[in-house]
């Protein structure tokens, strides 16, 4: 006999898998243009606080394999932002499924963290914080009530960080 629990867990894993498999097979689909056409993905980076854009900030996107599980050795790219904050990444086809964000110096304040490139590029992404219940990270990522809401946009990602100093990034290393 098995469990509502068991049940549960069963669905919630099918559920998943069917999700990846998707994704892999409409992001195929949608992205098959020319083999060696770049295609961009924009990312800006904002204060999570005031929700306005953040100048010189490392950021990384990072691809899963075409089969959408993360390897080792995934392709990578590295670029700082401009002055609106967004920095712009010619990625060459074929496009794999799955893409996080990592912003070097700062707190993440967006989760998820990691995206379906068919939804970057359909209908862009703007990743929100949920309220976590630590009250440091909470305060942190929070926006303020008079921070304007950004919009999506197509092939864009709008990732919300709270900017580090030098001690609290070397107490935000010891504390990871």
């Amino acid at each position: 006999m098995e469990s509502r629990f068991a049940r549960v867990g069963h669905e919630t894993a099918l559920k998943a898998m069917l999700t990846l498999v998707i994704a892999v097979m409409s992001a195929s689909q949608l992205l098959a243009k020319l083999p060696d056409q770049p295609t961009e993905i924009r990312v800006q980076i904002m204060d999570s606080r005031t929700h306005r854009p953040l100048k010189g900030h490392k950021v990384q996107i990072t691809f899963s394999g075409m089969d959408g599980h993360w390897y080792h050795n995934a392709p990578k790219m590295i670029g700082r932002t401009d002055s609106d904050g967004t920095v712009v990444f010619e990625v060459k086809q074929p496009i794999p499924p799955i893409m996080g964000v990592v912003d070097w110096w700062a707190y993440p304040c967006s989760n998820p963290e990691v995206y379906s490139t068919q939804t970057v590029f359909q209908d862009g992404v703007v990743a929100h914080w949920p309220s976590t219940g630590i009250s440091k990270a909470d305060k942190w990522c929070t926006a303020d009530s008079q921070a304007p809401l950004p919009q999506r946009q197509p092939g864009k990602v709008i990732f919300f960080v709270h900017p580090l100093n030098r001690f609290q990034y070397a107490w935000y290393d010891l504390w990871k």
